[in-house]
């Protein structure tokens, strides 16, 4: 072979090996089976085999390096088997692929810790409020924290809750609010193993400023005991009403923050069914009343 020649050869080595290596900066696509196997779909053929596989949140280092048993199962499709531990089932972070001797590249695929399907809540007859929610993927989480605020400015820790960590299941979750305002508002922060932090929608909850109302006895010859629990300091009213709506009586009372009690005479009162309405302007709670003879 002459000079010329092996010019040429060398010339088109170096122009093979180039190609190559751009094949190999382009992303796959990623499918997870439900057997755990991972298929690693390229644009086309990479040109050089992977030696490493690893993920992260934002480049380099990878945070978590999988093994496995792996190799190409077409010229552009790399399957790996028995991946240990187990790929997200949704990749939401960097994937860091190293191509046997030429290098790696740095995928991005986003990230978002965790595919919440739900989150709700509701007031309790214990004067608390109940958050649930549902995940139902989870990539990379750390912790799940329940935030509260009163004006949805100022937030503070309701409860921190340990997360999956990596999950392809539902997972229930769930925070009581022993003490929450007449309006407080809700969010998640999700917390990622690598100390990222990412925040939920706003979820709003307006709890009634009276509850427990109980009357007692029943039924009730000459008197009965009204209790409730009012949230504000002021007054209510107490209204007795008969069974066509009509109003027998009104009568307004200071009330406490905490549990009040009230004493009604209901001596002038014929037997049957009555209700007795308490309103303090802001909420109003209605319990039935039998008079006796």
């Amino acid at each position: 072979m002459n000079y010329l020649n092996l010019q040429i050869v060398l010339l088109v080595i170096a122009l093979t090996t180039c190609l190559s290596v751009a094949k190999a900066q382009e992303c796959p696509e990623i499918e997870v089976a439900p057997d755990g196997t991972v298929t690693f779909t390229f644009p086309s053929d990479p040109g050089f085999d992977i030696s490493a596989i690893g993920t992260s949140n934002g480049g380099l280092p990878a945070s978590v390096v999988y093994t496995g048993s792996g190799s190409f199962t077409g010229a552009n499709v790399y399957t790996l088997e028995n991946a240990s531990p187990l790929f997200p089932p949704s990749l939401t972070g960097s994937l860091v692929l190293d191509f046997t001797g030429t290098g790696f590249i740095v995928c991005d695929y986003g990230f978002v810790p965790l595919e919440l399907t739900s989150f709700t809540g509701r007031t309790t007859e214990q004067n608390t409020n109940l958050l649930q929610w549902i995940t139902a993927t989870e990539s990379n989480t750390q912790w799940i924290i329940l935030e509260r605020s009163a004006d949805a400015a100022d937030w503070e820790v309701v409860e921190r809750l340990p997360a999956q960590g990596w999950s392809a299941t539902l997972t229930e979750y769930s925070s009581e609010d022993l003490n929450p305002y007449l309006m407080t508002y809700y969010r998640l922060r999700m917390i990622d193993l690598d100390g990222a932090e990412y925040y939920s929608d706003v979820l709003a909850l307006e709890r009634n400023s009276l509850s427990g109302m109980t009357i007692s006895p029943i039924p009730a010859k000459d008197e009965v005991f009204l209790q409730f629990e009012d949230d504000t300091e002021g007054e209510v009213t107490i209204s007795i009403i008969d069974i066509y709506g009509r109003e027998l009586s009104k009568e307004i009372i200071p009330t406490i923050v905490g549990l009040n009690t009230k004493e009604i005479d209901i001596k002038a009162y014929a037997s049957g069914l009555y209700y007795i309405t308490i309103d303090n302007g802001i909420d109003q709670q209605t319990k039935r009343m039998i008079k006796q003879e």
